[in-house]
């Protein structure tokens, strides 16, 4: 899978939600008063009214989290104890250095940086892991997001047929799913997940929000 693989929905909704964590290690925020919203990252938070946040920062210290360039086109870092395996075909791939954020009918999982645009050298895409679940009206920022291509809403752990949308890279091999399967465990905290790649390849992988 080395050549540039792109698909629409799941880049515009990554994007949606990277750009709405606002701060150095990102914000939560709450769709309902009843609603909880817990946030891992790593620097300063600031909560949205009545949302809880917990800030956990990286084990070497060395990650900076926000906004940045890479090569000229904006990117987001993400920082925390999030981690992420990834196996392509026979290939597995690691990813650390993240955060999880959920709340009512959503979950996203952001670990690397993810780049905001088209690079002219796609090899120069620093690692990304990219997971988002359920229903993404709810996620901030994510008002103006389809809910038809991310529904079941996440209602607790169990198994989501359908879900979630996953994209990245890591080096030269470009990580999306076509088709997936979601199950979710420890208060949502963890999850495992199969699925196809665009070129038919099985993929399948866990995450951890630490």
């Amino acid at each position: 899978m080395t050549r540039p693989i792109r698909l629409l929905l799941a880049t515009v909704s990554v994007a949606v939600l990277a750009a709405a964590c606002g701060g150095g290690g990102g914000s939560a925020s709450k769709d309902a008063a009843s609603t909880k919203t817990t946030t891992t990252a790593s620097g300063s938070t600031t909560p949205a009214s009545g949302a809880t946040t917990t800030a956990a920062p990286t084990g070497s210290g060395k990650c900076k989290a926000g906004l940045g360039t890479v090569a000229g086109v904006q990117s987001r870092t993400f920082c925390g104890p999030a981690t992420a395996t990834v196996t392509v075909a026979s290939a597995p791939l690691t990813f650390a250095g993240g955060q999880c954020q959920s709340g009512s009918g959503y979950l996203t999982v952001n670990i690397g940086t993810v780049v905001l645009g088209a690079l002219k050298d796609p090899s120069q895409k620093p690692a990304y892991f990219g997971l988002v679940a359920g229903d993404l009206s709810k996620a901030p920022g994510g008002a103006g997001v389809s809910v038809s291509e991310n529904s079941p809403a996440i209602t607790g752990d169990g198994a989501y047929p359908g879900q979630p949308l996953i994209t990245g890279n890591s080096g030269a091999t470009a990580i999306v799913l076509k088709t997936s399967t979601l199950t979710l465990s420890d208060g949502q905290k963890k999850g495992t997940f199969t699925g196809t790649g665009l070129d038919g390849a099985a993929v399948t992988g866990s995450f951890s929000c630490g």
